[in-house]
């Protein structure tokens, strides 16, 4: 889906434009620096079934929860980067540390590879609230698609 911007509500729904062509609506949002608001819409060639519209939200639900979870994260006013490996990387290493088989604390790349900011955990209870932050911050962006799915009226796409 494409986020088409210039609306000022939401638009929930499946359009016919033209003899060939439907227009699915969904979501709504604005983005910091634009004042109008914005919704998703894919274009399709045929007449989608409602086994397609669920797909094309869900996937984009599950794209927008992922993008979250790898962006969205701050902590001490850094940006941290959660891909799936750093992930995997800072649970093992809080697990390390935690049971004391860690020389040293780790250190860690916050911020942009444009302005990175390398750092060195103080001690355990630092690397704690850094890892307890993530997991929260993953958990939330999860229970929030989970809730956008629950909430979908799908007989606007009938």
């Amino acid at each position: 889906m494409e986020k088409i911007y210039g609306s000022p509500i939401r638009q929930d729904g499946l359009m016919k434009v033209g003899r060939n062509r439907w227009d699915l609506f969904y979501g709504y949002g604005k983005d910091d620096d634009n004042e109008v608001g914005w919704n998703w819409r894919k274009t399709f060639d045929h007449q989608p079934t409602l086994e397609e519209v669920k797909d094309t939200i869900i996937t984009q639900i599950n794209s927008n929860a992922q993008k979250a979870i790898l962006e969205g994260y701050e902590w001490n006013g850094h940006q941290v980067w959660l891909s799936d490996e750093n992930q995997r990387n800072y649970t093992l290493a809080y697990g390390l540390a935690k049971d004391g088989d860690l020389k040293s604390m780790p250190t860690v790349k916050l911020g942009s590879d444009d302005n990175p900011l390398l750092y060195t955990f103080k001690d355990i209870e630092e690397l704690t609230s850094f890892t307890l932050g993530v997991q929260a911050h993953i958990q939330g962006c999860l229970e929030s698609a989970w809730k956008e799915k629950e909430e979908i009226d799908w007989s606007l796409f009938d």
